[in-house]
């Protein structure tokens, strides 16, 4: 006589639970939040991020790259960090200064190059460069987190049918890449605008690109799913026009700077019609279209995104785990065989 015993247990044996459970139970976790409050809260980051950088460089960068290399500074040491600039020996000769030499924003690495200073200034240098870098990831990775929700709320509303094929295929396509982008955003902090423009340009384009795809994908979420405002006045026709036109504009005006950025990549120096006069505010035409690209990728998005939070029905996201056996609840199974 021969018996066969046969156990089928999990891997893990959790111990009984001694605290009191929630009434809810633990076999789920449900997070109820509007897409566009994470783009809004990431473009709270990236403001709160220009107003901490200003503080910084006017506070502790300012008066140091003003004052030049400190007293003392060896001669072979004169041109290291930002005062790498001579009219002798590098590229940089416009504003004639020589190693160690002193300087100030309208003297900066930035306006030499480009014939005006944009807001990436602010943390070139530093300690700004160094502090701004542990505040930038509250930006990166809620920007990253929206793009992400976004493809997770464009796949449902694909699902339902409101949207095309072709449309939620790019989508599919973009978003990672948009994902990959906007981290590699970071690399400002590690190329250095002064050392670096060309690859610090590089990953300022990267970013560029990724605002760019969140605005064509989101206007034309808007425009194929025939959205409409009743709330403030907007009927689909309106809605349509303005997503059309925001749209058509964004398109011409980020195109001209994502070629100028790329211009700057492969040549160090902008295109000769950046530092032309512009007939207002007393900006180069490189610093209009700085200030216009700003507009339309950094500051009407707000407003965009708060209307479409105040109006959209949130979307629920769901986390569930089987509940685990506890010890004694294992469950066992014996066959027996007999054999003569």
């Amino acid at each position: 006589q021969k018996t066969n015993v046969t156990k089928s247990t999990m891997a893990i044996i959790f111990g009984r639970p001694k605290y009191p459970s929630s009434p809810e139970g633990g076999s789920s976790y449900s997070i109820t939040l509007p897409v566009e409050r994470m783009r809004l809260i990431a473009y709270f980051f990236f403001v709160t991020l220009v107003g901490f950088a200003s503080i910084l460089f006017n506070t502790l960068v300012l008066p140091s790259i003003e004052a030049g290399a400190p007293d003392g500074t060896p001669t072979e040491e004169m041109g290291c960090g930002p005062f790498n600039r001579d009219v002798d020996h590098s590229i940089m000769k416009e504003f004639g200064l020589h190693f160690g030499d002193g300087f100030n924003l309208a003297t900066s690495h930035l306006t030499e190059l480009f014939g005006f200073t944009n807001v990436c200034v602010l943390w070139d240098y530093t300690p700004a460069r160094e502090i701004v870098a542990m505040y930038f990831p509250l930006f990166e990775y809620s920007l990253a987190g929206y793009v992400m929700l976004d493809l997770i709320y464009v796949t449902l509303s694909h699902k339902r049918g409101e949207i095309p094929d072709w449309y939620y295929s790019v989508v599919k396509i973009v978003s990672p890449f948009t994902i990959l982008l906007i981290a590699w955003f970071r690399m400002i902090f590690v190329m250095i605008a002064y050392t670096d423009p060309e690859e610090h340009s590089l990953a300022f384009l990267g970013m560029q690109i990724a605002l760019f795809s969140v605005v064509i994908m989101n206007s034309l979420f808007v425009i194929l799913s025939g959205q409409s405002y009743p709330s403030i006045g907007l009927t689909k026709g309106t809605t349509t026009k303005l997503a059309y036109a925001y749209l058509i504009c964004n398109v011409v005006v980020s195109s001209i700077k994502m070629g100028a950025t790329l211009y700057i990549v492969q040549n160090t120096y902008s295109p000769d019609w950046y530092k032309f006069p512009f007939p207002m505010f007393g900006w180069c035409r490189g610093e209009a279209l700085d200030r216009v690209w700003m507009f339309f990728n950094a500051v009407l998005p707000i407003f965009i995104s708060y209307v479409r939070m105040s109006n959209e029905k949130p979307m629920t996201i769901t986390f569930s785990v089987p509940t685990p056996t506890y010890e004694g609840n294992q469950k066992t199974s014996e066959t027996t065989g007999l054999v003569n």
